[in-house]
């Protein structure tokens, strides 16, 4: 059976839930800021549908090929234009710490920069068990040792996102939001043995200690997403599970190069005033349009809110549109459009 549902009232303990996003369906994230030599991209949509389909496809390998541990499928939010996605977790593992890897085969030393940067757009969705796990993104040298990771714990002591340096863990005093989508960037200066990481453009740490073993090969070789069980007994895994929808790993330029150089992508601010009017607000670019779009479904999107569709952005900064309908409940997202030429293509 196929583990996602389309959206439903109630669903199947028998099949995975897809990410519920409320209000705020956020935009895909803009995955072309670095003006460097792009590594590795991916938004999934060549890989092949089905339960255990991550490993294998494009360089991607786990240590749990079969059980359906692992899968990539498609529209797992219906309507949210996501196309093909790929997840890690849910149904019951035959180890406590699985992994799915791909090696960026990166090494400074050969490289015109020793700095990278990793934009991807993610999210967890809770378990239905009352067990809660941990999910990683890590980093690992050519040899296969770990430099970093970000830890996204869904443990209920130590819920949050953790930074590890090999050696020690560190909270960052920051939350996710379980069954919504984030947008993480990374930046790693393998020279200076620094990082830095975000979400949603807000800084989780800055020029943080990527490795505290200072004898381990500053390379990049496997970039991680993992999962690793609280319980010590695979049959009490939690039911939670790790969504991932887009990839790029880039070496970091010394220009961006505009209309590419954008900010991460993502409704910021949704409010309501006294007449029941919605206002959102998002991070505008040159070289862009902008369609808002809403559902009182999440299957159904229509665009007809008047002066919905946004074409001349003059310069980049925040963008408002406000809904004057006054629904008392609506969903929202934004389609944003690159622009080639005069005539709109995308």
């Amino acid at each position: 059976m196929n583990r996602f549902s389309p959206l439903v009232a109630s669903v199947s303990s028998q099949v995975r839930a897809i990410l519920l996003l409320g209000i705020g369906i956020i935009g895909l994230v803009g995955l072309d800021r670095s003006s460097g030599e792009l590594i590795y991209q991916t938004d999934f949509d060549e890989f092949p549908v089905g339960n255990d389909n991550w490993h294998g496809t494009d360089g991607w390998v786990s240590n749990v090929p079969t059980g359906g541990v692992q899968a990539i499928d498609d529209d797992v939010i219906t309507g949210g234009g996501l196309g093909n996605t790929a997840s890690l977790g849910f149904n019951q593992p035959t180890n406590q710490f699985n992994t799915v890897f791909r090696s960026m085969n990166f090494d400074p030393d050969e490289s015109d920069t020793p700095e990278v940067e990793i934009e991807l757009l993610m999210g967890i969705q809770d378990s239905t068990n009352n067990i809660g796990d941990s999910f990683f993104v890590s980093i690992y040298n050519l040899e296969g040792d770990l430099l970093g990771a970000l830890r996204f714990s869904n443990e209920d002591a130590t819920y949050g996102i953790w930074r590890s340096d090999g050696q020690r863990e560190t909270d960052t005093g920051i939350d996710y939001i379980l069954g919504e989508l984030h947008v993480i960037d990374i930046s790693i200066n393998f020279e200076t043995n620094l990082w830095s990481a975000s979400i949603d453009g807000l800084p989780m740490f800055t020029e943080a200690t990527l490795s505290a073993r200072n004898n381990r090969e500053r390379t990049f070789g496997p970039l991680a997403i993992e999962w690793q069980l609280t319980e010590r007994f695979v049959s009490q895994h939690g039911d939670n599970w790790m969504l991932l929808a887009d990839l790029r790993v880039a070496t970091v330029g010394d220009e961006p190069d505009p209309p590419t150089a954008v900010t991460p992508f993502a409704i910021k601010g949704i409010s309501r005033n006294s007449e029941g009017e919605i206002t959102l607000n998002w991070p505008g670019d040159l070289g862009y349009t902008y369609q808002i779009e809403y559902s009182d479904d999440l299957t159904l999107w229509l665009s007809d809110l008047p002066e919905s569709r946004i074409t001349q952005v003059s310069s980049s900064g925040t963008m408002t549109f406000t809904d004057q309908s006054a629904s008392i409940a609506r969903h929202y997202r934004v389609i944003r459009t690159l622009v080639i030429s005069g005539d709109g293509a995308k």
